[in-house]
């Protein structure tokens, strides 16, 4: 069930023993709030009610900036620290004001809320296109929330899909260039998620010819573990799968546990960052080495060179 309260601007995303909110704060900026296994007393048809005066990110007296923990990361909001989408516009978006000078490419993109709707036949732009019956052929609830920079004729839909019964939530972004020339995406990651510091203790795959998908634990540290594959395929070397709890807190049989896989078996990336905060952010998607993507506008469709990991290719953005 996907809820929206118009009071405090939260949106409640409930799945079988699970829920994941997100909150408009009040600067418009699309902010996560919580993902995990509900309160025990809440019931099932119970909503994340919500704060009207929201908590503040940053102090000035620990020098510790950018920990906002928005719903996509942009280079513009974020500069100090990993983020899921940086674009570069060859042109300003507004006039210049008497003593200012261009300074292009502008490279500042900070989203803000502009609307949202809940649709049934929602897809990813790359999910499979077989042809062949499914199992499961029930529509599926999907939050689309539209944002965009102020200055910028860019709009980004963050997309949220349920399949509550499983407690899977499936995010894409959807983007989108109204300008009239070329816009350059460097880092196009298709979700950040946002996790408590307690849940630290990272399990992966790994492996090689006959010793394939070999578990691999670590526990993060300040800084950056990052899983990655730039040979074009998905395999036993790397995949892009991952678990993530509470050190001490969790076994095969019980106890809370996040799971993600990326599905993209393309180059691909995923960073677990731990934050001097001791907050967690997950960031998946294209892999930035050698990627540029050029978002350009067509009559009909939105279209994108894809640069890097192969031959040039034109690809229809969904």
């Amino acid at each position: 069930m996907i809820h929206f309260d118009s009071q405090t601007q939260i949106f409640s995303l409930q799945k079988a023993h699970s829920f994941y909110s997100a909150q408009v704060d009040a600067e418009r900026r699309l902010i996560h709030v919580v993902w995990g296994p509900p309160p025990d007393k809440a019931g099932p048809g119970d909503t994340l009610r919500g704060a009207k005066d929201f908590a503040p990110y940053e102090s000035e007296g620990t020098f510790l900036t950018q920990l906002r923990p928005d719903e996509i990361l942009t280079f513009g909001d974020v500069t100090a620290h990993r983020v899921s989408l940086k674009a570069s516009f060859p042109l300003l978006g507004r006039p210049l004001q008497p003593g200012e000078a261009p300074h292009l490419p502008i490279r500042d993109l900070r989203l803000r809320y502009v609307s949202h709707s809940v649709v049934t036949e929602a897809q990813p732009g790359l999910a499979p296109s077989h042809g062949r019956p499914v199992r499961n052929s029930s529509p599926s609830e999907t939050l689309r929330v539209t944002i965009s920079d102020p200055a910028q004729a860019f709009p980004v839909i963050a997309c949220y899909r349920l399949t509550p019964e499983y407690d899977i939530l499936e995010r894409w972004c959807e983007l989108e260039n109204l300008r009239s020339e070329f816009v350059k995406v460097e880092v196009c990651h298709f979700a950040s998620l946002h996790k408590p510091g307690q849940a630290d203790a990272l399990t992966y795959v790994s492996g090689t010819w006959a010793r394939e998908f070999t578990p691999e634990r670590v526990r993060l540290s300040p800084g950056t573990f990052v899983m990655e594959s730039r040979s074009l395929q998905t395999g036993h070397a790397t995949n892009p799968f991952f678990l993530l709890n509470g050190r001490g807190q969790a076994s095969e049989e019980n106890g809370t546990v996040y799971f993600g896989q990326l599905a993209y078996s393309g180059s691909w990336q995923m960073a677990f960052e731990k934050l001097p905060s001791g907050s967690i952010r997950v960031h998946g998607g294209y892999n930035a080495a050698d990627f540029q993507m050029d978002l350009v506008d067509h009559p009909g469709m939105m279209a994108a060179r894809r640069k890097g990991c192969g031959p040039d290719e034109l690809v229809t953005i969904i």
